[in-house]
């Protein structure tokens, strides 16, 4: 018994000794990883945190994590790592969960507060570093256990941008936003809908501002780059993930309103609108056409309303230099002539079929944006209703008679045959209205308006008397077999 008993403890022994060895072997090889390999540690370091985070924090708590996570953000961009950069967004990813976990009454606004200041300071290097796009998508998983406050996300896409302002010359050839930025139809993120059009659009928006108003730069390369905005966007191959929203559409649309139609510095102005023009020629055979074409015939739409129809807002003088912009006429290397009237005319049936697409689908959401409401006014007349849009169709019909005249002002330019009774006979009241029902001949104010199209447009057809009253007679007859 005695001899088992030495034999049991040297077997004892040696499996302690063999397990000890092995548990040290293992604790080595793990150092060794760890030395070795940067993604080890950070697997290690994310699978902790990942544990721990579940436990509601306090603020000190959250803000101490927050520095320590953003600490090695920054050393991630610093060095160009990847996949450190990832890593830390899936920390961050994490840790933006507490802001969620609180309600109101427990100061979640104090948390977000302090992540959101703490990641902002970051984007803009985050975007030079590793792309755009790339801290778009970085921001939108971050956010994504935020859902209370994926509002404020918005404002860390903009921040590179608003900076590009502050930007020399070399800087902006040499890191252009935009050729990331028209591209992000393409992202999963966008595919799927967790990125908004709108927010599509306040990024475009943001992008073209600073552009147009940076300091730094060179006219030459500002207007370059105005140019290829204008010309990537006129290209309308934007994927849209949302039916009938266009983001490259409102883009082009909030250039026209807010740096032409509502550009109090004419010089600049002038030049917009007629980078507009002559990239609306280059691209006279576009990816959508119907884009194109609903895109020109705000355009035409929305100058006549500032011109003729907002007389409570805009003073004559203003309307007068629109008429000058409108009117103007230029070159380029391979067109002997483009202006806007005759881009109209060549365009006019296309044009006359989107205005009837427009009136058709009883959708306001682009025309509201070209209601033109001074902040110094309380109330003023609507310019944007539903018989102003089938007034404009009319107008364009007789003005340009001699081009479209053959054809039916409704059958032609509505998908007639589907749309029902009601909207029918409202189309063909207003177009009747025009009219003086005892004579058949169109009202003396009306005339006056479509003469004074004419006269802006350069362009007449002889409406006489005769096809007045046939044009009368036709729609008058429609009008009545509905009744």
């Amino acid at each position: 018994m005695g001899a088992n008993f030495v034999v049991n403890c040297a077997n004892s022994m040696s499996a302690l000794i063999l397990a000890l060895i092995l548990l040290e072997g293992n604790v080595a090889f793990k150092i060794w990883k760890m030395i070795t390999n940067e993604s080890y540690v950070f697997d290690l370091v994310i699978s902790h945190f990942s544990a721990s985070v579940n436990d509601k924090m306090d603020l000190k708590e959250f803000q101490s994590h927050t520095d320590t996570i953003i600490s090695a953000l920054s050393t991630a961009i610093y060095e160009r790592n990847y996949v450190e950069k990832n890593k830390t967004c899936e920390m961050l990813t994490e840790l933006s969960a507490q802001v969620q976990a609180r309600g109101e009454k427990d100061g979640y606004y104090d948390y977000y507060k302090y992540f959101d200041t703490k990641l902002r300071a970051y984007v803009d290097d985050f975007a030079k570093v590793f792309g755009y796009n790339d801290m778009v998508e970085s921001i939108v998983k971050i956010y994504t256990r935020m859902s209370n406050f994926e509002y404020g996300r918005i404002e860390l896409y903009v921040i590179p941008l608003k900076n590009m302002r502050f930007w020399n010359d070399q800087l902006l050839l040499e890191n252009n936003y935009f050729n990331q930025m028209i591209e992000m139809d393409l992202l999963d993120a966008y595919k799927k809908k967790k990125i908004s059009n709108a927010e599509i659009e306040r990024i475009f928006y943001v992008y073209f501002d600073s552009i147009m108003y940076n300091n730094l730069c060179t006219k030459n390369v500002r207007e370059q780059l105005v140019e290829n905005y204008i010309a990537a966007l006129m290209k309308l191959q934007w994927n849209t993930n949302e039916e009938r929203i266009e983001p490259d559409v409102n883009g082009l649309l909030n250039v026209l309103k807010y740096f032409v139609l509502k550009n109090n510095n004419i010089e600049e102005r002038n030049y917009v609108f007629q980078m507009m023009i002559k990239q609306a020629f280059y691209n006279n055979m576009p990816y959508n056409k119907e884009k194109y074409f609903d895109f020109l015939a705000l355009l035409f739409q929305s100058f006549y309303a500032y011109i003729f129809r907002e007389g409570e807002t805009l003073n004559q003088n203003y309307r007068d230099s629109l008429r000058d912009t409108f009117a103007i006429e230029f070159s380029s290397e391979t067109i002997v002539k483009m202006s806007a009237s005759w881009l109209l005319r060549i365009n006019v049936q296309e044009i006359l079929r989107a205005i009837g697409r427009r009136i058709q689908s009883g959708s306001d959401s682009l025309e509201r944006r070209f209601e033109n409401f001074p902040s110094f006014m309380m109330a003023k007349t609507v310019v944007w209703t539903s018989e102003f849009n089938i007034d404009f169709m009319l107008m364009l019909y007789l003005v340009f008679n001699d081009e479209v005249g053959f054809y039916s002002i409704y059958e032609a330019f509505f998908d007639w045959d589907a749309i029902n009774d009601e909207c029918k006979i409202n189309i063909l009241g207003e177009f009747q209205n025009q009219f003086d029902m005892i004579t058949g001949l169109l009202k003396d104010g009306f005339v006056k308006q479509y003469k004074q199209y004419e006269n802006l447009l350069k362009h007449s057809s002889n409406i006489t008397e005769q096809i007045q009253i046939k044009l009368f007679k036709y729609i008058s007859e429609a009008y009545t077999n509905l009744r």
